[in-house]
């Protein structure tokens, strides 16, 4: 009994004094030659590494990352609470010096990126994080990734460094590595099985003196999905003041999102990097979409503007979208008239939207069209309905709108700050526009039926009051009822030339004006409605 004792003691001993020598000998091995690789971008200096023989498992402790070499555009820096190595082969290791892992995890890193050129800091920052992904990864024989609760941050290196963004919650879970396959639209970026990716509180200062925020992003692989949340880009000084430090007028742009989804996306869609999006659907949920204009600054130098397929075809990167659905939105535009302060205010409320055949590459356009079914409450008050049909092989689209009924009277918001008209009185039954457009013009047929139709023009430099003159030549003039069962009733069939140097939404406005002048005294039109005056275009800024 004593003897065997002894022999269990021994073994034990034995057992404790082989596992001492295995640890330390697998402690001074991984700190010798996890940074002697001539090809690695960034050295793991460490503090610390615990062994585990009997679970398979390495623990290395608060390691500082850091660049072999400096990168011309982005410093790419951080710290890693611990990386842990689990299934880890320590025969392999010892006798061939060979790292076989079954599990790669980063646990609590804290990235920090600075960059030199902050026009391009998305691209560039996924670029770095692939870098470094690749390096870590590329170490071993790995068959699955994770990183946990990372956080980053955002740097521009300006004569002072300063903070412009970061991010919290990161974190990745990549499974069936095939790392001998190299795969650029992964943001680790090799052939796998599986990935999901997340992370949450983004915020970047942009260099246009605008801030973007995105809640939260979540990408599945193998489900075809991505989610983005409460994703909003603002100007830092608000749309009017910011409007104001511009010297040339120009559409400034704000948008706040509830959430977007991409489902059923294609294997070679690139989500991280340049950019490209094929995909069955896109779902925009709850989209904010406000666009101002100030006219108290003149136009640039004006250039061509195109229609629907050509402001297509000028996205900068691929997309092939069979849906489109907007849903739950509200658009604006807002305009300061020349010598005012104020904006007018034209909305659409409750803005739902279908777009069949979202295609911007034009060898994936073929003999394709798109087509956009709009609903939308106009001004909050009435039912406005339009559909676009878009041929990919032209310039030109057909579009077919309808307003329902309203007072007119509510137009008020839109015609005294953007016309100096006020509305008396009126009813709106029905206006129908059908246009066939191209980048020249079009042929066009509007149905307006309105009656008891009474304006006032308010007299300029006064707070209260009318132009009497203004106003009872205009009332006079007017052809205040336009209904199908009166005898002198109208429908307008006409053609409209396009101004080149406008957009197509501005083509849609004017050709409306168009038709409501053939049906109107044009005497009466050109008071409530101003056409376009004819100004010398600006010279080219200096």
């Amino acid at each position: 009994m004593k003897k065997t004792l002894l022999i269990i003691l021994a073994l034990a001993a034995l057992l404790f004094a082989a596992n001492f020598f295995l640890v330390r000998l697998i402690k001074e091995r991984l700190q010798s030659t996890i940074n002697t690789n001539p090809e690695r971008s960034y050295d793991l200096n460490l503090e610390d590494v615990e062994v585990s023989i009997i679970r398979g498992r390495v623990v290395l402790s608060t390691i500082q990352l850091s660049p072999v070499a400096a990168d011309a555009q982005v410093v790419f820096r951080g710290t890693i609470n611990q990386i842990i190595l689990d299934d880890f082969q320590v025969w392999d290791f010892l006798i061939s010096r060979e790292l076989i892992i079954g599990d790669l995890i980063l646990f609590k890193p804290s990235f920090r990126l600075t960059l030199t050129d902050q026009e391009t800091q998305g691209q560039e920052g996924t670029k770095a994080f692939q870098s470094f992904f690749e390096d870590i990864i590329t170490r071993g024989t790995i068959r699955n990734f994770q990183l946990m609760d990372g956080t980053a941050e955002v740097f521009l290196k300006k004569e002072e460094l300063e903070r412009i963004g970061g991010f919290t919650d990161f974190n990745i879970r990549a499974r069936g590595l095939r790392t001998d396959r190299r795969i650029i639209t992964h943001i680790v970026p090799f052939e796998l099985d599986e990935i999901n990716t997340s992370f949450r509180n983004l915020k970047l200062a942009l260099p246009t003196k605008q801030t973007f925020e995105l809640g939260s992003i979540d990408f599945d692989l193998l489900g075809k999905k991505m989610k983005l949340e409460n994703i909003s880009v603002r100007y830092d000084e608000g749309l009017l003041e910011s409007s104001n430090a511009f010297e040339y007028q120009q559409d400034l742009i704000e948008v706040e999102l509830k959430q977007l989804q991409i489902i059923g996306i294609d294997a070679s869609s690139d989500l991280y990097g340049k950019w490209s999006a094929f995909a069955e659907k896109m779902v925009l949920d709850s989209l904010v979409f406000v666009d101002l204009r100030n006219k108290n600054k003149p136009r640039p130098v004006e250039e061509k503007k195109k229609l629907f397929s050509g402001l297509l075809k000028s996205i900068p990167f691929p997309v092939d979208m069979d849906t489109l659905i907007i849903q739950n939105s509200h658009i604006q535009y807002l305009e300061v008239p020349e010598g005012e302060s104020n904006p007018g205010l034209i909305d659409f409320h409750n803005l739902n939207a279908q777009i069949f055949g979202f295609v911007t590459v034009d060898s994936l356009q073929k003999s394709r069209k798109m087509t956009m079914e709009i609903q939308a409450d106009f001004l909050g008050e009435t039912k406005l309905n339009a559909n676009f049909q878009v041929p990919y092989d032209s310039e030109a689209f057909q579009l077919q709108l309808s307003l329902e009924g309203i007072e007119l009277n509510k137009l008020n918001r839109i015609t005294e700050s953007l016309a100096g008209v006020k509305v008396n009185s009126g009813q709106l039954h029905r206006l129908a526009l059908a246009m066939n457009a191209n980048e020249f013009g079009s042929q066009n047929e509007l149905t307006f039926d309105y009656e008891n139709f009474t304006i006032a023009v308010p007299a300029k430099g006064e707070n209260d009051g009318n132009n009497g003159l203004k106003t009872f030549a205009g009332n006079l003039a007017l052809r205040s009822t336009n209904l199908p069962e009166k005898s002198n009733y109208r429908v307008a069939s006409y053609s409209s030339t396009r101004n080149m140097y406008r957009g197509p939404f501005n083509f849609i406005w004017e050709s409306t004006k168009d038709g409501v002048m053939e049906i109107m005294p044009a005497g009466v039109v050109k008071i409530f409605i101003p056409s376009q005056s004819k100004k010398k275009r600006p010279k080219k800024a200096p």
